[in-house]
């Protein structure tokens, strides 16, 4: 990640750490001997695993099919502007996928879906090829990633409802439909202050508590010790296990919960595991 989207204030996100630190781990770890390049490590390398275990970019970030057309200049615009980007395959085009009511299902990779940029075929046939769906065929579960084609034009277009299976020739034709689109959160650093506006704080702590159990393991911190001094003993003890299973409660639900931050960004999922 060339910048962090959860932390953009990044003195003020060590300063949270190392409070964090001194109140939860304080008699295990010397936090004084962390720097702030090593705390800002941290919090960015639980950020990118936050982010691959609940499968979500954590900010908009721009969808592009593979075979998009001048690409290297779409990737260099996106690189100057920083915008965040990703790659996806085409879909494949089957004639079929219009009968019934299929409806040219779609599922798309990334979810949740901003906004649909563009859909257009990349089919070998004279009447389809660089065809570019019109906006208002498009029918978008947006949370779920569901994308279809409803043909609304008026049946005089050669572009109708059925009139695919004809215009292709009755033929399949494998990573033929470009979908570009924007996926992912908005509002994850929580400086949108508004009624219509997601509020991730959840995400947000459960980020540092990642970043402490991953300073806990460079640390090699036993599971129990004890010190003794003028004839007094004192024992400590902490289980990085446990800590663990705090994180993966927050992140997937535990038992009998309703599936933690996963379940509330992809919806319910009749089998959810930690990654």
């Amino acid at each position: 990640m060339a910048n962090s989207v959860v932390f953009p204030d990044q003195a003020a996100a060590v300063t949270n750490l190392t409070a964090l630190l001194n109140v939860g781990v304080g008699n295990y770890i010397n936090v004084n001997a962390l720097t702030s390049i090593q705390l800002w490590a941290k919090l960015r390398a639980a950020e990118a695993s936050a982010q691959r275990q609940l499968r979500v970019f954590f900010g908009p970030t721009e969808i592009v099919p593979e075979w998009t057309p001048d690409l290297e200049q779409t990737v260099a615009a996106f690189e100057a502007a920083g915008t965040a980007y990703a790659f996806q395959s085409a879909f494949d085009y089957d004639p079929e996928s219009f009968m019934d009511d299929r409806w040219a299902f779609m599922q798309l990779t990334h979810t949740p879906v901003q906004a649909i940029r563009k859909i257009w075929f990349d089919v070998p046939s004279p009447f389809l090829m660089g065809f570019t769906v019109p906006d208002n065929w498009i029918r978008l579960d947006k949370k779920y990633g569901q994308l279809r084609l409803i043909p609304v034009t008026s049946v005089a277009s050669p572009q109708m409802a059925y009139g695919f299976q004809l215009l292709s020739g009755g033929s399949a034709y494998p990573l033929s439909i470009q979908v570009s689109y924007l996926a992912g959160l908005t509002n994850v650093d929580g400086t949108v202050v508004s009624s219509f506006a997601e509020y991730w704080d959840d995400l947000v702590d459960v980020i540092y508590k990642i970043a402490v159990l991953k300073i806990l393991q460079d640390a090699f911190v036993p599971a129990s010790s004890s010190i003794s001094a003028d004839g007094l003993s004192q024992s400590t003890s902490v289980s990085i296990s446990d800590y663990q299973s705090v994180i993966d409660s927050i992140l997937f639900g535990g038992k009998g919960s309703n599936g933690g931050l996963y379940a509330s960004i992809h919806g319910a999922s009749g089998s959810l595991m930690v990654c």
